[in-house]
């Protein structure tokens, strides 16, 4: 199996030339090479595979404005892009109705599953999209339970797994980072009766983590919480990132430390082809 990263930044600037690249990993020759360029730049996208393709969703092209005090005002979009490997070549797909980056997805059952965001106003989302991919057709789905934002979506059997991400502090309780409260809330959205339960909660507040689907259970990789304090110290909240690998346990319906990670790892993607595969 091949596994191909789709632009994003290094995390110290934002170069728009470096957002446009995409990289493969041979599965056969253990080698990375470059690609070429996407048709846009694009970083805090997500990226699902269904079939043979592979779909970029939303996401930001640049930084509006930057200060200690706002942070990154980003530039969210609607646009999403279908990639053919074995051709190479990108098709433009309809738009979606609401910008939005920091979203998570899953792919499955013929739809692509797309959930809350951060929208152009830098409004945390609670609003949830459908793609058809036969019809190229959008849908409202059933919105979250409340706004969320950085969070992951995993498909497994006919149940998609959103877990963690920072919410608004005044609706969900959480480890406050700036204008945000990072939470540990889980829920699994049931695709044929579009009802939400809600999971047993994480061991800890989780944002920026990865998730996959592996041998049927979810498992979350890496990720950041809220630093604590330190005794005497003036205190400025601030993510630290973890090397935490945690599984759901379907049958005792509880989370549990699966394994640590050999360095600190958050802002990761991950994937699975009989090996857990991690990248930065």
């Amino acid at each position: 199996m091949d596994l191909y990263v789709l632009g994003g930044y290094n995390g110290s600037s934002f170069d728009v030339e470096e957002c446009r690249r995409k990289y493969r990993f041979n599965g056969v020759s253990k080698q990375w090479g470059a690609m070429g360029e996407m048709p846009v730049p694009r970083f805090h996208h997500a990226a699902v595979v269904h079939g043979d393709h592979i779909y970029m969703i939303g996401g930001a092209s640049m930084v509006l404005s930057s200060s200690e005090e706002t942070g990154h005002v980003l530039s969210p979009t609607a646009s999403n892009h279908q990639y053919h490997p074995r051709t190479r070549t990108w098709v433009e797909l309809p738009e979606m109705k609401t910008c939005r980056v920091y979203h998570s997805a899953a792919a499955g059952f013929g739809n692509i599953y797309v959930f809350g965001g951060l929208n152009e106003e830098q409004t945390v989302l609670d609003t949830v999209e459908i793609y058809d991919i036969e019809l190229r057709k959008w849908r409202v789905g059933p919105s979250l339970r409340y706004p969320l934002m950085g969070s992951t979506a995993t498909l497994s059997g006919g149940s998609v797994y959103v877990v963690g991400g920072m919410t608004t502090p005044s609706l969900v309780h959480g480890a406050r980072h700036d204008r945000y409260n990072v939470i540990n809330r889980a829920h699994i959205l049931d695709v044929y009766s579009n009802e939400w339960t809600a999971l047993p909660s994480l061991p800890v507040p989780l944002v920026h983590h990865a998730a996959v689907c592996m041998h049927g259970e979810i498992v979350i990789i890496g990720g950041s919480t809220v630093g604590k304090p330190k005794k005497n110290e003036v205190f400025k909240p601030h993510l630290i990132s973890r090397r935490d690998i945690f599984s759901f346990n379907e049958e005792g319906k509880k989370w549990e430390l699966a394994g640590k990670l050999s360095e600190l790892r958050s802002g990761c993607g991950a994937a699975v082809s009989g090996t857990l595969y991690s990248k930065e």
